[in-house]
């Protein structure tokens, strides 16, 4: 998890496990079972590049202290970036330009949230248990806040959370278990789940590091 006296680096920040699991994705291939997943060995991973040169970033923020534990960021409108922490049930509104915290939006009570997405407008935070928080018109006085369920729990331990706008889904990166309800898969898996925008219905998307596989 990042830490702000490390100094966050904004354009660059990203989940590690989510990131390798958008690399993934990009490569599935036809729907399959279940069974298909199951007790097939590792592949090694390819290498590949990404378009940021890590080791010399453009920018570098300091954050406030109320971002110590700050653990998802996405960018809101202009200068301003929609913040999450660890701990607390709240978004933080941080203005590039004036390198502060111009608005806080509190949403639900303490706990592990782990990444924060922004679509339409809307922003979505992810708990780890695969809870997700919908939060429409975030700079009125009152916005509204909707807790959306989902068939995941803390065994999935929930990561990352990004919007597709080819497949219109949230897509959720998980660093537990695959397994869901009564869908069993090899312990070794690790998964993507993708949430549908307009129904809420999730599909699971397993990803076997280079070799991807979907169905419902």
């Amino acid at each position: 998890m990042l830490k702000s006296k490390l100094k966050l680096n904004i354009i660059i920040s990203m989940n590690f496990y989510f990131f390798c699991a958008l690399v993934l994705l990009s490569c599935r291939q036809a729907p399959h079972s279940e069974a298909s997943v199951k007790n097939q060995p590792f592949p090694e991973p390819d290498t590949f590049d990404i378009p940021y040169d890590l080791e010399n970033p453009q920018s570098i923020y300091k954050l406030p202290s109320a971002l110590y534990e700050i653990s998802g960021v996405a960018i809101y409108k202009d200068s301003l970036l929609a913040c999450v922490q660890d701990e607390k049930g709240i978004v933080y509104l941080y203005d590039l330009e004036k390198t502060e915290i111009t608005k806080k939006i509190k949403f639900g009570k303490d706990g592990d949230f782990e990444d924060i997405a922004v679509v339409e407008g809307a922003i979505y935070v992810l708990k780890s248990n695969g809870d997700i928080y919908r939060i429409k018109k975030p700079e009125k006085k009152d916005p509204k806040v909707k807790k959306i369920k989902t068939p995941l729990s803390t065994a999935n331990d929930c990561e990352g959370l990004a919007y597709d706008q080819v497949s219109n889904s949230l897509l959720i990166a998980c660093k537990g278990t695959a397994s869901y309800e009564n869908h069993k898969f090899d312990k070794r898996s690790k998964a993507i789940h993708a949430l549908d925008f307009d129904s809420l219905k999730t599909q699971y998307l397993s990803c076997l590091f280079d070799r991807c596989e979907s169905y419902s």
